[in-house]
C-alpha cells in the first residue's frame, strides 16, 4: 500500500496539514489534490451528547477535493471497508489515521472538475462486525501479564485480523488490583482464565462462530473501569473520566512493538484549557448551556457470562497435551504418589471429547484411598446470588469394585456380576465454608440427605456402647454416648414391650441450642425428661468432656426389650464425611450418568449462606470443593462432573441519600468485570480459584468489585446537576486537543469534559458540546444486590 493521492492545506494560521489516501496495490507518483476552500478537512469525534460514560467515542475525517481528471473514482467506489487508508498530518506530524469509507462517495455524470467528499473513519465502530480471534502470545514487560486487560485492547487494535491500526496506546486510570497493588489495566489481573471468555453463548448454542465481536471486548473492558476510547493525535487514548476531571493527570503510554516487549512511556500532562478571549474565544453566537438533572442513583449491573455447567473442565475436554492429563483437577492427597489420572475417551454418546481415568494400584495398605479434586475450589457467592444447585457425574468402574461373581449353575441370577455396594466402594464429598445454624461460618459437609452439617474437632455425637446388668431382681441399662453434641442430633431409647401385651415406649430428646457442645447439660436434661416419662431410677454421669452415659433399671420381671439409639451428623455421612453412591445393577463397565438426590428424594441442593462476601471474610469462606475418593486397587472413569446453578448476576447500587429528587436513576449494564464467584468466565481473575481473593478493586476513593466500583464514580459525577454548553469557538493557533478540559469561568469552578467535537481544520473553528464534571468525595448508600432480586 502506497499514498495515491495528497492533499496539502495551510489553516488560517499558516499551519501546514496534510491529508495522504493510501490505496492497496498502488506503487506509482503522488497525484497532488486541490481542496474544497474553507471545507477541505473537518474531523469530528462522535460520543453521546446525553452520556458522558460512552465508552467508545469514534471519529472521522471528512475531505473534500476537486476531481480534475486526475481521481479514479470508480476505483474509489469499489473499495472494500479497511481497504484504504487516509492519514492526516499536522506539521508533518501523523495526527488522525482512518479507513476510507466506500459509501457515499459520489461521480458526478458531467465533466470534470467537479467536488468529490471522501469520509474516512477510525475504525472503531467496524469492530462490531470483527469476530475476536485467539488470544495472542506478544510479550510483555517484566512483570506484567500478557493476558492483561492492556494486552487484549491491543490485540484488537493490532490485530492483522481484527482492526489492524498501530498506533501508541495512551491510558490515563487510577484503578488498582486491591490484591496484587499494582495497576488494574496493566499489571498482574488478567482476562481469560478459563479460555472461554470470548466466546458467545448465543452463537455456541447455534453452532455457529463462537467469537465474541472485537467491539464487545474493547467497549466492556473500557466500560468496566468509567474510561472512553479515542483516537487523536497519532495516538489511541484510554481515559478513565473520574481521574481526568482535575484536567491533569498521569498517563502511561506504551509502544506499537509486539515481537518484542513494547517500551512504556510515563508522564503528567495537563490538558487544561480556558474558554475565553486570550485561549480559545468564542467565534459564533451560538452559545447555549443546558442542565442535565442530578442522579437520584446509579445501579450498576454485571450481566457476566457463565457456562451451563459451572465446575471449570467438568468435561475434563481441556487437556494437557504433553502430560495428557486435564487441566484444574488433581490429586489433593496421594499417598506414597501411587495414584495416577490420564485422559481416557468421553463417555458420552456422540462426544468427541474426553474423560479421567483414576488408578490406584494395590500398594498392600487396605486403608490407603488418594482423592481426586477440582484443584482449589470454586468461590460460590451462596450469600447473594446462587442459594441452590445441582450436582451429578457420569462413571464408569473398571476395578477394585466388589461384585457377586456369576455362577453357572444358576445362569438366570439377575444379580450375576452387579456390584455390592455395602462397603462404599464408591464415595464422593463436597464442603463449602459458611454460616451454621447459630451463625458461626465453619466448614459445612453435604450429607446423603442433601444437608450440610459440620464436623466438630470431637467428633460427632455417637452411642460408644450399650451394657444390660442383671441383680437384685432388677435389669440395669447402661447407655455410653461420646462426641460433640449439636442442636438438632437425637438421643432414643425405645422400649419394645411387645413380649409383655403391654404399651411400646418412645423417650426421645432433641438436643438444644443451649445443650450444644455441653453433653453434661444434655444428660442432664435427658435425664430429667425419662424421670418425668416413669422411668425414675434415671441417672446420669460424664466421664470426660464430651463423654457420659445415662443409667436406669427396668423390673427384671418384664421382657422389655430395649432399643437405644443415636441421629446424628455421624449417621448421615461415613466417617471422613464422605456421601456414599450407589448405582441399582450396576456391573463392571458399565456407564451410569448420576444425579445426586438427597434420600429425602430432592435433588436441588439449598446452599448455607456465608455470610457478606465483601472482601473481609477469610480466604475459604464461600469456596466449594468436590471431591472423589480412590481407594486402593480401583480403576474407574469420570466425565461430565457438573454443577448448575440458577441464572443470577451482581448489581451494585450507588444511592445519594441527600438527593432532593423522589427518582433519577442510571441503569448501566457491563460484560466484563470482577467478582467473587469464579466460574464467572467473562471475570478478570487470573485463576477460577482465586475470583474470592481478586475481585476488588480502589481508584483511592471507593474499594469494591469493578461493578461496585463503576457505580460510585459514575454518582461522584452525576450527584449534582450537570451544565452542558454547545458552542463554536476559535482555536487561536493554538494545539487544539479534542480531550482538553476546559474551565468556563462564567460557570463556575468547574472543568468541562468534552463529549462531541467537529473541528474545521482549514478555519480553525470547533464546534463543541462539553459537560461539566466532577469527582468529589462523598457519602453515598452502597449496596450489593442479585439482579434477581427487586430493588425498590
Amino acid at each position: 500500500m502506497a499514498v495515491k493521492y495528497t492533499i496539502p492545506m495551510r489553516d488560517d494560521f499558516d499551519l501546514l496539514w496534510r491529508a495522504d489516501i493510501d490505496m492497496p496495490g498502488y506503487s506509482g507518483d503522488t497525484i497532488q489534490l486541490t481542496g474544497v476552500g474553507r471545507t477541505a478537512m473537518v474531523a469530528e469525534w462522535n460520543g453521546d451528547v446525553d452520556e458522558p460514560y460512552t465508552p467508545i467515542i469514534s471519529s472521522k475525517v471528512t475531505l473534500q477535493f476537486y476531481n480534475e481528471g486526475n481521481v479514479d473514482i470508480v476505483e474509489l467506489q469499489n473499495l472494500q471497508d479497511m481497504e484504504a487508508r487516509v492519514h492526516v498530518y499536522r506539521d508533518n506530524v501523523l495526527w488522525w489515521t482512518g479507513y476510507v469509507v466506500p459509501d457515499g462517495i459520489q461521480r458526478n455524470f458531467r465533466a470534470t472538475p467537479y467536488p468529490v467528499q471522501l469520509v474516512a473513519t477510525d475504525g472503531l465502530a467496524l469492530l462490531k462486525d470483527i469476530p475476536f480471534n485467539l488470544p495472542n502470545n506478544w510479550p510483555m514487560p517484566v512483570g506484567v501479564s500478557n493476558r492483561c486487560p492492556i494486552s487484549f485492547i491491543r490485540y484488537v487494535l493490532y490485530g492483522a485480523n481484527h482492526l489492524n491500526q498501530r498506533l501508541p496506546l495512551r491510558w490515563a486510570s487510577e484503578v488498582k488490583s486491591v490484591r496484587y497493588n499494582d495497576d488494574f489495566l496493566f499489571g498482574t489481573m488478567e482476562w481469560g482464565a478459563l479460555g472461554e471468555a470470548w466466546n458467545n453463548p448465543t452463537l455456541v448454542e447455534g453452532g455457529l462462530d463462537s467469537s465474541r465481536s472485537c467491539m464487545y471486548i474493547l467497549e466492556n473492558m473500557v466500560k468496566s473501569i468509567g474510561a472512553r476510547f479515542f483516537q487523536f493525535g497519532g495516538k489511541w487514548h484510554l481515559a478513565r473520566i473520574n481521574d481526568i476531571t482535575g484536567g491533569t493527570y498521569n498517563w502511561k503510554e506504551l509502544s506499537t512493538d509486539t515481537n518484542t516487549a513494547p517500551t512504556l512511556s510515563e508522564g503528567t500532562e495537563d490538558l487544561t484549557a480556558g474558554l475565553n478571549a486570550v485561549y480559545y474565544p468564542f467565534i459564533s453566537e451560538d452559545h447555549v448551556i443546558t442542565n442535565k438533572p442530578a442522579l437520584t442513583d446509579v445501579v450498576a449491573t454485571y450481566e457476566h457470562y457463565q457456562a451451563e455447567n459451572i465446575i471449570p473442565n467438568g468435561g475434563f475436554d481441556m487437556v494437557d497435551t504433553y502430560y495428557q492429563i486435564p487441566f484444574y483437577w488433581g490429586f489433593s492427597d496421594n499417598p506414597e504418589s501411587a495414584a495416577s489420572f490420564e485422559a481416557y475417551d468421553s463417555l458420552i454418546p456422540d462426544n468427541f471429547g474426553n474423560s479421567v481415568q483414576l488408578s490406584y494400584p494395590v500398594t498392600g495398605t487396605v486403608d490407603n484411598r488418594a482423592i481426586f479434586t477440582l484443584i482449589g475450589g470454586l468461590p460460590l457467592d451462596a450469600n447473594l446470588l446462587f442459594k441452590r444447585m445441582t450436582f451429578g457425574f457420569t462413571f464408569m468402574p473398571l476395578n477394585g469394585f466388589p461384585y457377586q461373581p456369576y455362577n453357572p449353575s444358576d445362569p438366570d441370577d439377575p444379580n450375576a456380576n452387579v456390584i455390592n455396594w455395602d462397603s462404599h466402594p464408591l464415595r464422593v464429598r463436597m464442603y463449602y465454608k459458611a454460616k451454621d445454624q447459630q451463625g458461626v461460618v465453619r466448614i459445612l459437609y453435604l450429607n446423603e440427605y442433601g444437608y450440610w452439617q459440620w464436623e466438630p474437632d470431637e467428633g460427632y455425637l455417637v452411642q460408644d456402647s450399650y451394657n444390660v446388668t442383671t441383680g437384685g431382681g432388677v435389669r440395669t441399662h447402661k447407655i455410653s454416648y461420646s462426641g460433640y453434641p449439636k442442636q438438632g442430633d437425637v438421643i432414643r431409647v425405645f422400649v419394645d414391650n411387645s413380649a409383655n401385651i403391654l404399651p411400646d415406649f418412645l423417650y426421645e430428646h432433641s438436643v438444644t441450642g443451649t445443650e450444644q457442645g455441653d453433653i453434661d447439660t444434655m444428660l442432664s436434661n435427658f435425664q430429667a425428661y425419662l424421670v418425668s416419662q416413669g422411668l425414675v431410677s434415671a441417672t446420669y454421669s460424664t466421664t470426660g468432656p464430651f463423654s457420659g452415659y445415662i443409667q436406669f433399671t427396668i423390673n427384671d420381671s418384664f421382657t422389655a426389650t430395649v432399643h437405644p439409639s443415636v441421629t446424628s451428623g455421624a449417621s448421615t455421612i461415613l466417617p471422613g464425611n464422605w456421601i456414599p453412591i450407589s448405582v441399582n445393577q450396576m456391573k463392571i463397565g458399565d456407564i451410569a450418568s448420576i444425579v445426586f438426590q438427597g434420600k429425602g428424594g430432592n435433588s436441588e441442593i439449598l446452599m448455607p449462606d456465608p455470610g457478606l462476601l465483601d472482601g473481609h471474610q477469610s480466604v475459604d469462606t464461600g469456596v466449594l470443593h468436590i471431591e472423589f475418593a480412590l481407594l486402593e486397587g480401583q480403576r474407574y472413569v469420570l466425565d461430565d462432573v457438573w454443577i448448575r446453578v440458577e441464572e443470577n448476576n451482581d448489581v451494585y447500587q450507588s444511592l445519594n441519600p441527600g438527593a432532593t429528587r423522589k427518582s433519577n436513576r442510571q441503569n448501566v449494564s457491563i460484560g466484563i468485570s470482577t467478582s467473587f464467584s469464579g466460574f464467572f468466565l467473562s471475570n478478570y481473575m487470573t485463576s477460577y480459584n482465586k475470583s474470592n481473593e481478586e475481585f476488588l478493586v480502589t481508584d483511592g476513593k471507593h474499594q469494591s468489585s469493578l461493578t461496585g466500583l463503576l457505580a460510585n464514580a459514575m454518582m461522584r459525577f452525576r450527584y449534582k446537576p450537570s451544565q452542558i454548553f454547545n458552542g463554536t469557538i476559535y482555536t487561536n493557533g493554538r494545539d487544539w486537543k479534542f480531550h482538553h478540559m476546559y474551565m468556563i469561568s462564567a460557570l463556575g469552578n468547574n472543568l468541562f469534559l468534552p463529549m462531541q467535537s467537529k473541528y474545521n481544520i482549514e478555519t480553525c473553528q470547533v464546534t463543541l458540546a462539553v459537560i461539566e464534571a466532577r469527582d468529589d468525595e462523598n457519602t453515598f448508600d452502597e449496596k450489593h444486590y442479585a439482579s434477581n432480586d427487586v430493588i425498590l
